[in-house]
């Protein structure tokens, strides 16, 4: 009777151990699962980011290829859709393949986030576009560059404005060049010198620069 006893008792035990584990094991499943979602929430939330802002963002390998890029990207450089982009080599839409050779060696030098002036890239069509570009590189534990984040970002429409303006200004200068030479003689850039003569000078209408009665 006692031995029976004692083996209740000991089944009894190893139920209450046995609850315990599937108790901390079903808690472990729990944490586990809502960590997962936490990490998709999060992992949705990035890739909403990713693909709806306005700047052109990408993932390339040291050799140039596409990893990953966003809907602006493909935009920026005016290929049919991601696909096709992504089975590019980041390489080729480069006017120099040394320009992006030359990027990535400053980048990866520097080790961290690298700014660079504007400058053309090529597009699907094969037309320039100019771009600001910034990138950082991502190293494994051996510090060797496993990949290279970029931010491209489109100022044609800047560019077009700041050479409009350099065109204005130059025409401007040109035209006071011009209409000082008119009263000093001295000649305007690429032209001759040409001083009025002495009955002219006597003659000269200042509202129209030119001589009276002509």
């Amino acid at each position: 009777m006692a031995i029976m006893v004692g083996v209740l008792k000991r089944r009894a035990a190893r139920g209450v151990e046995v609850s315990r584990e599937n108790a901390a094991l079903a808690e472990q499943i729990d944490e586990r699962r809502r960590a997962e979602e936490v990490l998709h929430e999060s992992e949705a939330r990035y890739r909403n980011l990713f693909e709806n802002v306005p700047v052109g963002l990408c993932r390339t390998t040291p050799s140039g290829q596409i990893l990953d890029a966003n809907a602006a990207l493909v935009r920026i450089l005016g290929f049919p859709d991601r696909d096709m982009l992504l089975a590019k080599n980041i390489t080729d839409t480069y006017f120099d393949p040394k320009d992006r050779a030359q990027k990535t060696a400053q980048i990866a030098r520097e080790g961290a986030v690298v700014k660079f002036v504007a400058y053309q890239m090529r597009r699907y069509d094969g037309t320039p576009v100019w771009v600001e570009a910034s990138g950082r590189a991502n190293y494994d534990p051996q510090g060797r560059v496993l990949y290279f984040d970029g931010v491209i970002v489109d100022v044609t429409d800047r560019k077009r404005e700041e050479e409009t303006r350099r065109r204005s200004e130059e025409e401007r200068r040109k035209g006071a060049e011009r209409y000082r030479s008119l009263f000093n003689g001295a000649p305007p850039s690429g032209g001759r010198s040409w001083r009025p003569t002495r009955p002219s000078c006597a003659s000269w209408d200042a509202r129209t620069s030119r001589p009276c009665g002509r």
